[in-house]
C-alpha cells in the first residue's frame, strides 16, 4: 500500500521560545499548548475551532480552520471527502511531542482512507499538520 504524506507548519511567533507541551481532552475537543499557542480542534470534524497565540484569538469570530481533500484524474477532480466522524486518537505522546490522528470516515467513492494529523513540539512556536493518505490495492514500487 503506498501512502502519500502532506505536511503543512503553521508557525505563529517569531524566535522561539521554551515551553512545554500539553494536551487538554474536553470531550468532543482538544487543545495542544506549547510556546505561547494553543490549537484547539473538534475530534469529530478534525476541524480547528479556537486558535490561540499569546492570549489573543487568531481566528475571526465564528470561523474554524479546516482542509478539504478533492481527488480525482488528471484535470477531472470531483470527488471531495467529507471530513466527518472522525475516529480520534494520540498517535505519539512523548514529553517534548503531541501528535493527534484523526481519521474521518471515508465518504462516497472518495478513493484514499486518510489519516489527519495534528503535531506540537515543546519549544516550537507553532504546529504542524500532515496528511496520511493510502489507497487499497497500492504496491509499493
Amino acid at each position: 500500500m503506498q501512502r502519500l504524506f502532506v505536511c503543512l507548519i503553521a508557525s505563529l511567533l517569531s524566535g522561539t521560545v521554551l515551553a512545554d507541551v500539553s494536551m487538554l481532552d474536553s470531550g468532543g475537543r482538544v487543545t495542544l499548548s506549547s510556546a505561547g499557542v494553543s490549537v484547539t480542534i473538534d475530534k469529530s470534524k478534525a476541524r480547528i475551532i479556537e486558535l490561540v497565540q499569546n492570549g489573543q484569538s487568531v481566528l475571526a469570530p465564528g470561523q474554524t480552520g479546516y482542509f478539504t481533500l478533492i481527488a480525482g484524474e488528471g484535470d477531472k477532480r470531483d470527488t471531495t471527502l467529507t471530513i466527518e466522524n472522525c475516529v480520534f486518537r494520540k498517535h505519539i505522546e512523548t514529553v517534548d511531542t503531541i501528535d493527534l490522528c484523526f481519521t474521518p470516515e471515508r465518504s462516497g467513492n472518495f478513493p484514499f482512507d486518510v489519516e489527519i494529523h495534528y503535531v506540537m513540539r515543546s519549544g516550537e512556536p507553532g504546529f504542524y499538520f500532515y496528511l496520511v493518505a493510502a489507497k487499497d490495492g497500492d504496491t509499493r514500487g
